[in-house]
């Protein structure tokens, strides 16, 4: 485990199937869209947050339906944003489910002088950090933003796609 800092003008990629709640809007109410929607399964470790990676491929791997639509959405950090960077490999298998690795919440604890209590990213908000770990067994990462802390990005481009079984294409829809 170790604390790193994104900095200002860093690129995260969300992708969302849920483009009803997009289309038509500009940037700054689809940022309030994604604050809104990433609110949510509270009592959840990893509920009340955003999935974001810094790998446009992975991000589009949330929109893996044949013939479905979507958009991956582009943020840009406004601020330099402490992220505590886990390189367990509990994260990349995805056998730790919908619970926290003890490890983890033992090493974030050493680092804030408290122990995590609590769903584990509404703790991580309230302390202003993000979560970055493995994604997959290829070991390309994730960043896990608590809800109260995605007005620390903004939109910068929003780009609409239709997935079939060979590959992503960027459509107007």
């Amino acid at each position: 485990m170790e604390i790193k800092t994104f900095k200002k003008g860093e690129k995260f990629y969300h992708a969302t199937m849920q483009i009803d709640n997009i289309g038509g809007k500009d940037y700054t109410e689809i940022l309030q869209t994604l604050s809104d929607s990433s609110k949510g399964n509270e009592n959840s470790d990893w509920g009340n947050s955003l999935y974001t990676s810094q790998y446009k491929d992975v991000a589009l791997g949330y929109i893996c339906q044949d013939g479905e639509k979507g958009c991956i959405i582009e943020l840009e950090a406004k601020e330099p944003i402490p992220c505590f960077y886990s390189d367990e490999i509990i994260y990349a298998s995805s056998s730790c489910g919908q619970y926290t690795p003890e490890s983890t919440k033992e090493e974030i604890s050493k680092f804030v002088q408290e122990k995590v209590d609590g769903p584990f990213m509404t703790f991580l908000g309230n302390k202003g950090y993000v979560f970055e770990c493995f994604h997959d067994d290829s070991k390309r990462t994730e960043v896990i933003i608590p809800s109260c802390m995605v007005e620390k990005f903004v939109v910068v481009k929003v780009n609409y796609l239709r997935y079939n079984t060979r590959e992503f294409r960027y459509e107007e829809i």
